[in-house]
């Protein structure tokens, strides 16, 4: 959440000085805190030591008041007597008189040295056997001392007796001993001590924490402290303090040993009661901390809002200027964006134009090579049919003479023919003659016979030589036709490659002028897509510093934002809005060769 100035000032201030009132008031509470329970512990500490010298001292008073009566004759001759005797009877009603006196004793007993009670303020004891009792061991061998404290067999009520030995001549004939009630010291010396309201002042044994007095009458023997963890430390430290929580309440209790009998006082205070003022002492320093807190904040909101009132004004009309410097230049980053896109596209067009005439003056530049490759084949082609139109000339020629050279072999063939056939003819009229003239014309015969087979098979090869020649003069004859269509067609080949070589001429010179056109063209067009380019290029940066532009106008308007986060603009019928920057048309790059 962004702050204001107003709210810049006010809330640190005010989170200070909430902050230090509050630690304030808690370290103020908590020294209360600590200077209350360390009052409250002292004080208990002092009425604790009082209390304890009090009943030490009215311990040692009772011995020393034992001690005392232990010289009474009566006493020692009580001692003596058996319970019915008439010294038994007195030293009871002394007794009497001695517990009227000093009410702290619940009775008065002596006991022979076997330990049997002869005579008692309370004869319900006369004749009880004690020798299994610690205080009475102690008498009989001469000292006198205070028990610990014990369940009194007559009242069942915690006791503490005190004994000291009764001597005729030195020797040790009896024990003196007198029950001191407990209770009459709670009354006394317990009671009256009151800690706040629910506080108050206990004693319990020192080995088990029996509880032997308690405002709660119903706790005494039953309350045992070695049962609870604070209990067992109170037993094992004997004297100090504690925090404790006992029956869900928290306290706190000093405590201490008694010397003259094993026994511990404990005071204890309920923490809450006590810390009552120290709880007073928050809350009222917890209401002032609030009134400090709304005078502080009301103080600062008014110097606040007096010092931002004219950074306000000051900031509309930042506002309003970069409004007016964001739309403007926001419409000429997007006439030059447009700019931009169109010469870039124009570019890219020329560009592909300038790559086409390239193209096409290649083709035009190719063509013009091949119609001069095929001038010059052309110019050879005509001289190659010149020399083939020659050659067939004379081809027809010689297949004429050939043909004019079979018709005479075929004459000399036809003229073989006819002399083999005249030679048949002369070979059987010889073999006539031969045939008549016997014996003497067989050799003849047979000459004339191979003759007329000579002349047969020479006039067969003749007839095959003069069938040969035929299909020859035939073949050669068709031949000739041939050679004559050959000729002829050479000759009209020799025409056409004549026009066709004057043709390739033309085209030859025409291809090399139109590649010499298109090469002028191509070098426009370059010419041409540099200048777009470069119109194209500052386009772009045109556009570049107009997005410039409306991103400082943008950003001006952002920290004027923030200056109104921060002091508050007083101008609220308007507002202020942060538009959204205009978002920037990525432009097509720039072609390159």
């Amino acid at each position: 959440m962004r702050l204001n100035l107003q709210n810049r000032f006010l809330l640190p201030t005010l989170g200070l000085v909430i902050l230090g009132t509050v630690i304030l008031t808690f370290v103020s509470y908590d020294r209360s805190k600590q200077a209350i329970e360390q009052a409250a512990k002292e004080q208990m500490a002092l009425v604790l030591g009082a209390t304890r010298n009090n009943i030490d001292a009215t311990l040692n008073v009772f011995k020393t008041l034992i001690s005392g009566w232990t010289d009474e004759t009566l006493f020692q001759a009580a001692a003596q007597a058996p319970p019915d005797s008439q010294s038994a009877a007195s030293a009871s009603l002394q007794m009497a008189d001695l517990v009227k006196k000093y009410p702290y004793f619940e009775r008065l007993n002596i006991a022979n040295k076997e330990g049997v009670i002869v005579t008692s303020t309370n004869p319900k004891l006369i004749t009880v056997n004690i020798n299994d009792r610690v205080y009475f061991k102690e008498g009989m061998q001469g000292k006198v001392n205070i028990s610990d404290v014990i369940v009194s067999k007559a009242t069942n009520k915690p006791v503490a007796m005190v004994s000291a030995p009764l001597k005729e001549d030195g020797k040790v004939v009896g024990v003196l001993s007198g029950a001191i009630n407990l209770g009459n010291f709670e009354k006394a010396y317990l009671d009256p001590v009151k800690m706040g309201k629910g506080g108050y002042l206990f004693m319990v044994d020192a080995k088990e924490g029996v509880a032997l007095t308690h405002p709660d009458k119903s706790m005494i023997f039953k309350l045992k402290l070695n049962e609870h963890d604070f209990g067992r430390r109170i037993l094992a430290e004997k004297a100090g303090n504690i925090n404790y929580t006992f029956n869900g309440e928290n306290k706190i209790a000093a405590f201490a040993s008694l010397k003259e009998i094993k026994c511990i006082l404990i005071v204890n205070a309920a923490v809450d009661e006590l810390l009552a003022a120290a709880q007073r002492i928050k809350w009222i320093n917890l209401a002032l901390s609030a009134s400090m807190v709304l005078i502080v904040g009301l103080v600062i909101f008014l110097l606040a809002r007096s010092t931002t009132k004219p950074i306000g004004r000051a900031v509309d009309s930042l506002l309003e200027c970069a409004e007016q410097v964001g739309s403007a230049s926001t419409q000429v980053a997007a006439a030059s964006q447009q700019l931009a896109v169109g010469s870039s596209q124009q570019a890219a067009s020329l560009e592909e134009t300038s790559a086409s005439l390239e193209e096409l003056s290649s083709m035009a530049q190719g063509n013009s090579d091949n119609a001069s490759q095929a001038n010059i084949l052309m110019t050879d082609t005509g001289r190659i049919v010149d020399r083939a139109n020659t050659s067939m000339a004379a081809l027809t020629e010689s297949m004429r003479e050939i043909s004019q050279a079979s018709g005479e072999t075929a004459k000399i063939v036809k003229t073989i023919d006819e002399i083999a056939f005249q030679t048949n003819l002369l070979a059987l009229n010889a073999a006539v003659e031969a045939a008549r003239a016997g014996e003497a014309g067989a050799g003849f015969a047979v000459v004339a016979d191979e003759v007329r087979n000579l002349a047969m098979r020479a006039a067969e090869a003749a007839k095959n030589t003069a069938e040969l020649i035929e299909g020859t003069v035939t073949k050669v004859k068709g031949g000739s036709e041939l050679v004559d269509q050959t000729s002829q067609a050479f000759s009209q080949a020799a025409a056409s490659a004549g026009k066709a070589k004057d043709l390739v001429a033309e085209i030859a010179a025409a291809s090399h002028e139109q590649a010499l056109g298109v090469g002028q063209i191509n070098k426009a067009i370059i010419e041409m897509d540099r200048v777009v380019q470069r119109n194209a290029a500052n386009s772009e940066q045109s556009a570049g510093a107009s997005q410039e532009l409306n991103s400082q106008a943008e950003m001006m308007k952002g920290l004027v934002g923030d200056l109104v986060s921060v002091v508050g603009s007083v101008n609220q019928k308007n507002g202020f809005r942060r538009k959204k920057p205009v978002q920037e048309q990525p432009l097509p790059l720039l072609l390159e060769k």
